[in-house]
């Protein structure tokens, strides 16, 4: 008797949820679209080394995906990584009233006029980086340390950053990550 209704009423449900997933699926596909469409610009115009540079600063991206998908699939390290992704979630809140703090601009060069100071590419290189060898996630210094200090150049490679504006970024990045992959370890034992 009533389930013409009740199934109208599911499907316009279903429809409205299936909208609104669309709506953020959308949003969060904005930011890796325009990344791609760089590359494109880039390498259709000859910059090969500025792409070069491009992908490199974008691997932070990358890294951050990484670790939430650690905090599903890898029960042994979970609360280590779920701290991290917190921790990289505050981190952008950080930077965030730090440039407006500093209120120093990028560099004209870069075709932005917004704040620099610090850079968080290279504040969320460091982190990752200073965490991970901190939390032992890794076992050795070389790599995540050589990373970031790629991802951290790329930035003034491209220029988007100065120097200055790195080093206060790695600086930074590097104190929280060393505190709170620290504070992950004493976590984890107490813990277990």
């Amino acid at each position: 008797e009533g389930s013409p209704d009740a199934s109208a009423g599911q499907r316009a449900a279903m429809a409205a949820a299936l909208a609104r997933i669309g709506e953020i699926i959308t949003r969060w596909m904005r930011k890796p679209i325009k990344r791609i469409r760089n590359c494109q610009r880039l390498f259709q115009s000859g910059h090969y080394g500025r792409l070069g540079w491009y992908i490199v600063g974008t691997s932070i991206h990358w890294a951050f995906a990484f670790s939430v998908l650690q905090v599903f699939l890898n029960s042994e390290k979970r609360l280590t990584f779920g701290i991290l992704v917190v921790s990289q979630l505050g981190g952008k809140q950080i930077n965030k009233t730090l440039k407006r703090y500093f209120n120093q601009k990028r560099p004209e060069c870069s075709g932005k006029d917004s704040n620099g100071m610090p850079s968080y590419h290279a504040q969320a290189a460091a982190f990752f980086a200073v965490f991970l060898i901190t939390a032992g996630v890794v076992q050795t210094y070389t790599v995540p340390l050589f990373a970031a200090v790629l991802v951290a150049y790329s930035r003034v490679a491209i220029g988007m950053h100065s120097y200055d504006q790195i080093i206060v970024g790695c600086v930074l990045g590097g104190a929280l990550g060393w505190i709170l992959g620290a504070g992950a370890v004493t976590l984890e034992e107490a813990l277990h």
